[in-house]
């Protein structure tokens, strides 16, 4: 009695912790810092950016029928700063800098003014406009409640509910994945959590177990995603998918500690034998606490590889990942085996036959005929799929996050249709200030720089503080300049105030925005390349060509994701490297243990050698599924090859030692692997096309590796390199001892 108000108090204190922490879950994937390396030029440029002008980017709003004259555009720019304080700085539209363009002194025509903002705030037609809502740091910060907030202006003061408003710029991107990643939490983790239950009932054929599994799963990934929470840190995109791969994990090691559990009914059945409760599960544990430890320790080094990554959301994940493998192991270990025995009866009639047993009998009999021929295949395939590899590059930019018919991309092609291009690329150029002669030459020559950049192909428009400035004369006569030196002064302070001009330590830092499309324009890369290479062209003439530099949310992504190539290669190899050693200290030897080794790593130069031949980029989530299915690869191998050498301390013969090996384990690999792998499939339908491609690679990494689990392994024990698995024999005594200690132990291949 005592035990269960134990067991009752634990499940609340449990139930209390995952309540408290998962009513405490945010998301951070609006935070562009968790997808950057550290300690780059490009990431110390745009922090110095950020400090300089505050945000990267402004929010673009608009709708159908926002044209000039609209009232609801002015009354909506008046209401943003009032209603949305904590996150608005300020909001600019074509009607202000109409107002401002064509008064004293500067008197431009309407059409020259309506001209200088085309594709920025007017578009082709000349009459659909949008605001340019300029974000606080605060607002940058936390861009989906800064969006929120705003939608919400949007419906109070001029009733626009958020379905009419067309929005684009790098806050909404923000705002929509955060979006979409909360959705990921529940629209996909429940279809993983139903697939991997029904997956492991129809294996187990049992509601108790299938009940079991989804019990023992289901804590332990809702456990992974309170932790988060718990520790401080805020959920990124990749960490949407941790609970659906720790349910995957632990639904994995269910099967095979259930496959031991089931394992020992049949022997006491053979052998005429009745264990207690206790007695069963101390012999569960016995049998599977070898295997189960390798096998977490291998999963737990491929997350473990992610945390010396230069990103901080990979890091991120492979803390916290090795964090809900670990618990894994303790499910495993700790609470399976009571509750199996004490939901699993003795009785023989509650034994499950194993409706596997005759298919994996003939097809080890075929691969034992064709060992040669499948190592040898094998070591062909691996050696066709090296080139490939190095084809692979990094590809990690905003138009590759979301799938084309979403309402994101919807957004944007209508905006760059109806208004202009929306991708920003930020030029800055760094004078010392040293006088308002200085400041009149300084914006000349930006206008000059404007002018040349805005004829550049896949360049829509520019935009700076000399946008908002009058146009000068060619040549200024003194009296020119006398009479637009007050003038001057007075803009010049005013533009300080602003998000294009900046001050500090004696540097004026002028900034130059580039319009470009973000779909259908010129690859960035050569499109950065004409900029750079006219900027450089144009300032080469100055007498004192200021610093120049490139920055802005697409350029550092741009910037940044060839590391993502590095950083993926560095992990697979480190995580490869723990592994081995792991393995290799597991069957104290290490030619063993680089065997191994060879068949969990051939679906990763497999898989990725294919991807090399058909698409060649690389993106975090491919990164962190090969570090990850690496892991699982090795659970199978783990309890394929702790099975195997303690059947052979008891079997002189290596082939039959072999033979019961993988009748016992055949099934349970199949399973685990098919489990696996089609529970991730739900991620191919995900938005965030990252965690589309990290279901869909996942997946395909499993089923490579279950073949290789169950072809390729065996064949390399059943060769001559399989006498380097083979443990030290106990002495037999002579008088039976050994014999008997082997009928207690040895697995006998179900037959139904």
């Amino acid at each position: 009695m005592r035990g269960v108000w134990l067991a009752g108090a634990a499940v609340l204190l449990w139930g209390a912790f995952v309540a408290i922490g998962l009513s405490r879950a945010e998301t951070n994937i609006e935070d562009f810092f968790p997808w950057l390396p550290d300690d780059t030029p490009a990431r110390r440029h745009y922090i110095d950016f950020l400090e300089q002008f505050g945000a990267d980017d402004v929010l673009i709003v608009s709708w159908d029928g926002c044209v000039l004259g609209d009232p609801r555009i002015t009354r909506l720019a008046e209401d943003l700063p009032q209603h949305a304080l904590e996150w608005v700085q300020d909001v600019t539209t074509a009607e202000q800098i109409l107002a401002q363009l064509t008064a004293p002194p500067g008197r431009m025509t309407r059409a020259e003014v309506l001209d200088r903002i085309k594709n920025i705030l007017i578009g082709p037609d000349g009459r659909t406009t949008c605001l340019l809502v300029h974000l606080t740091s605060a607002g940058m910060r936390d861009r989906r409640g800064a969006v929120e907030r705003i939608m919400d202006v949007a419906e109070r003061t001029v009733h626009l509910p958020a379905k009419q408003l067309r929005l684009g710029g790098h806050p909404y991107v923000g705002y929509y994945s955060a979006q979409q990643t909360r959705d990921s939490l529940a629209g996909l983790s429940i279809p993983v959590a139903l697939s991997s239950t029904l997956l492991a009932w129809l294996c187990l054929r049992k509601r108790r177990l299938m009940f079991l599994t989804l019990g023992c799963s289901g804590a332990a990934a809702l456990t992974s995603l309170a932790i988060i929470p718990w520790a401080g840190y805020r959920i990124n995109g990749l960490l949407s998918a941790l609970p659906s791969l720790v349910y995957v994990i632990t639904t994995s090691g269910v099967i095979h500690v259930v496959n031991y559990s089931l394992t020992l009914r049949r022997l006491d059945r053979a052998h005429g034998r009745t264990s207690t409760p206790q007695e069963h599960a101390a012999l569960v544990r016995g049998r599977a606490w070898r295997a189960c430890l390798l096998s977490s320790l291998s999963t737990c080094l491929g997350t473990l590889s992610l945390v010396w990554s230069d990103f901080p959301a990979i890091r991120e994940f492979g803390v916290f990942g090795t964090v809900g493998v670990g618990l894994t192991f303790f499910v495993h270990l700790g609470l399976l085996p009571v509750v199996l025995a004490r939901v699993f009866p003795e009785d023989a009639s509650t034994v499950v036959p194993n409706p596997f047993a005759r298919p994996f009998e003939q097809l080890f009999e075929w691969l034992l005929r064709h060992r040669r021929r499948i190592v040898l295949f094998a070591a062909g395939l691996a050696a066709l799929m090296v080139w490939p590899l190095f084809r692979l590059e990094g590809r990690f930019t905003i138009d590759r996050m979301f799938r084309p018919g979403s309402e994101f991309v919807a957004n944007i092609r209508w905006l760059e249709e109806h208004v202009g291009p929306i991708d920003a690329t930020e030029v800055l150029l760094k004078f010392p200030a040293d006088s308002e002669r200085g400041f009149f030459q300084r914006m000349r020559r930006v206008q000059v720089l404007e002018q040349s950049l805005a004829d550049l192909p896949g360049v829509a428009s520019t935009f700076s503080a000399a946008t908002l400035l009058p146009p000068l004369p060619e040549s200024p006569t003194i009296v020119d300049l006398l009479l637009m030196r007050q003038s001057l002064e007075r803009q010049r302070s005013r533009l300080l105030g602003g998000s294009h001009l900046a001050a500090r330590d004696g540097v004026e830092t002028w900034r130059v925005t580039l319009r470009s499309r973000l779909f259908d324009g010129p690859p960035r890369e050569e499109l950065m390349r004409h900029i750079q290479a006219r900027t450089e062209e144009v300032v080469a003439a100055w007498d004192r060509p200021p610093e120049v530099i490139y920055t802005g949310g697409s350029e550092i992504f741009y910037e940044t994701q060839h590391a993502v190539l590095i950083d993926f290669a560095e992990s697979l190899l480190l995580a490869f490297g723990l592994i081995s050693l792991m393995m290799s200290l597991a069957l104290r030897d290490v030619r063993a243990g680089l065997v191994a080794m060879f068949p969990n790593l051939l679906p990763c130069i497999t898989v990725f050698g294919l991807l090399g031949w058909i698409d060649r980029g690389i993106d975090i989530g491919m990164t962190v599924a090969g570090c990850i299915a690496l892991g699982i690869a090795v659970d199978n191998t783990s309890h394929l090859l702790m099975l195997y050498r303690q059947t052979l301390r008891w079997t002189p013969d290596r082939e039959a030692a072999l033979r019961e090996t993988y009748g016992e384990s055949a099934t349970a690999v199949f399973q685990t692997s098919l489990i696996c792998g089609v529970s991730m499939l739900p991620y191919v339908f995900a938005a965030l096309l990252y965690l589309s491609r990290f279901g869909l690679l996942m997946s395909a990494l499993m089923a490579t590796a279950m073949l290789c689990d169950l072809l390729l392994t065996p064949s390399l024990i059943a060769g001559r390199m399989g006498r380097w698995f083979d443990p030290p024999r106990p002495p037999d005594d002579g008088d039976g001892q050994a014999r008997e200690e082997r009928d207690a132990v040895q697995p006998t291949l179900a037959k139904g």
